[in-house]
Formats: C-alpha cells, structure tokens, sequence
C-alpha cells in the first residue's frame, strides 16, 4: 500500500493552479466518440487514469495527440471495435461510458466489469436498466455486459438515486436517440453539467430543467468541438482545506465559486468565515470575532 508521509507542522503559502477535473474530461473523451469529427480539449490534466481512458478510446478507434501537455485532440472516424479490451476495462471505470458510442456507431458492446474499490463496489444497474428501456438488448454473464440496438429510442427515464455517472451516460445515448428522452432525478454537479455544455457544442438538443430533469431531443448526427475542461473542484477544496487547516496563505488559481458553493458554505460554518468577492476571486478569512482554535487565514480562490 502507498504510504504518503507529511512532516510538520507547515504553513502552506504560495500559488496553485488548479487543473482540469479528471471526473470530467474523461466522460468528454468518451463522448467525442459519438462523432467522426475531430475535438480539442483544453485544460486536460496529464494524469495516469486519463492515460488509462485515453488508452481504452484507442482501442476503439480514436486517434489522440496531445499537443502539449494540458491538451488533447481526439478523432474517431471510426469504431474499430465493440469490445474493451478487459485488462483496461478492469483499471478504469470509464468504460462503462463507451457504450453509448459503441451502440451508435457499431450497434453492440461487450464491456467488462470493472468491480470495486477502496470506497466499496459501484453496480452500473442505473446504466444497464436506461439503455433496456431505451430499446437495447442487454445481457450479463461472467461479468461482461453485453449489449445490442439497431436504433436506440427516447424515453422517459427517472433514475431511483442522481447517479452521476448513470445521468453522463444516458445524456450521451440520449443525444443520438431516436425521440425524445427526459432524465428525471438526474445528477446536477458540474462535471454534469460540462459534458452536457460540450454535447450541446457539438449538435446535441439539452434542456436543463430546476427540478433535476434533463430533456434531450435526438438528433440524427453530432460533430466535434474545442472545449475547455472545467477546474477540478475537488483539488481546489482540498488545497482550501490545506491552506485553511495550516494557516496557510494560497493563492488557488482558477477555482471558481460556482463550482464549490458547498464546500464554501461549509467552511463558512465551521470556521465564521467571510467572503469577499475581489476583482476574479474569492478571498477567505477566519473572522477573529468568532472563538475558533485556528488563526487567521487567507485563501483565494479564483
């Protein structure tokens, strides 16, 4: 097991750029695949599991170059295959998301299970039940769904949890679906809403409603597009957190607000925090009126 060892105390100071969100470029890869055109994805971080999920689009067929570090060019004129190959299914959850391409554009898919983890074992139960009421075939053995459609159809799906990746993948067999399907109970996070700003880019019909319900109008062809990756949230609240909990002073370059309305609220109170919006950022500090253990901090956020 990886060991990481801290030595301490420190007071975290400086700058850092948040990158990419890893949850969220790796369901755009996989719906670049819904189209032959070429996409570009800004903003991409350069990290072992993209590897993995760009490793699995090749397989399939993509062509991915990498210009520079944080961005990717990806171009699918064709599937070449409707099987992932296990030893990558097995290392990277993203396979899952492959079905929709594959449905779409060679009319099966054979994806093996990628089992559990650490935090305990995701069932893609939401996923396979949308795709049987969107008209597929759908079968399990040995852990190996196997799935068949001449045409996917739209229908009214309600999910029984806002499963993210569940909602990421009706969304994707949504938007080449013949008709019209409604997402109801969908997942609304961020990385939701980023792959459905990028399908809309390239000729997906979205509607987003207040009530957690997705509308998606099929259309009959999609394209590519240039697409910058959202900030990955969750690195920029754990360096908050960091910097928060050492009495740090950070500089946390391109988080924005919107995305981490929960995690501010919450260090609000826990810690009497206020926020003041300055000029492209947010900066935090710990109000010496309220007792607290901690000193004063400040953390900005972009």
């Amino acid at each position: 097991m990886t060991q990481l060892i801290v030595n301490g105390p420190s007071r975290l100071q400086g700058e850092f750029e948040v990158p990419g969100a890893k949850n969220s470029v790796s369901k755009l890869l996989a719906a670049s695949m819904l189209a032959p055109d070429a996409s570009e994805f800004t903003n991409a971080p350069c990290i072992e599991d993209i590897s993995v999920t760009e490793a699995i689009c090749e397989a399939l067929g993509a062509k991915i170059v990498r210009p520079s570090q944080r961005v990717v060019r990806i171009h699918t004129p064709a599937i070449a295959d409707s099987s992932v190959p296990q030893d990558l299914a097995r290392r990277n959850r993203l396979s899952v998301m492959m079905i929709a391409p594959l449905l779409h554009r060679y009319g099966s898919a054979e994806i093996a299970s990628a089992g559990g983890d650490q935090i305990g074992p995701r069932p893609v139960d939401f996923h396979l039940d949308a795709y049987r009421q969107m008209g597929a075939d759908v079968t399990v053995k040995s852990d190996v769904y196997r799935l068949k459609a001449e045409r996917l159809t739209g229908t009214d799906i309600t999910l029984p949890y806002p499963s993210v990746s569940a909602t990421e993948s009706i969304l994707l067999a949504a938007a080449l679906a013949d008709g019209t399907t409604y997402i109801r109970n969908a997942a609304i996070e961020p990385e939701v809403i980023d792959l459905a700003l990028y399908l809309q880019k390239i000729g997906a019909i979205i509607e987003h409603q207040i009530d957690r319900t997705f509308i998606v109008e099929g259309v009959r062809n999609l394209t590519g597009a240039k697409h910058e990756v959202m900030p990955d949230r969750l690195v920029s609240a754990s360096v908050g957190a960091a910097a928060l909990l050492t009495h740090g002073d950070v500089f946390v370059r391109n988080a924005r607000q919107r995305d981490m309305l929960t995690f501010l609220n919450t260090v609000r109170r826990i810690g009497g925090l206020s926020i003041l919006m300055v000029r492209a950022f947010v900066s935090i500090e710990l109000d010496y009126s309220r007792p607290s253990p901690w000193r004063r901090v400040s953390t900005q956020v972009s």
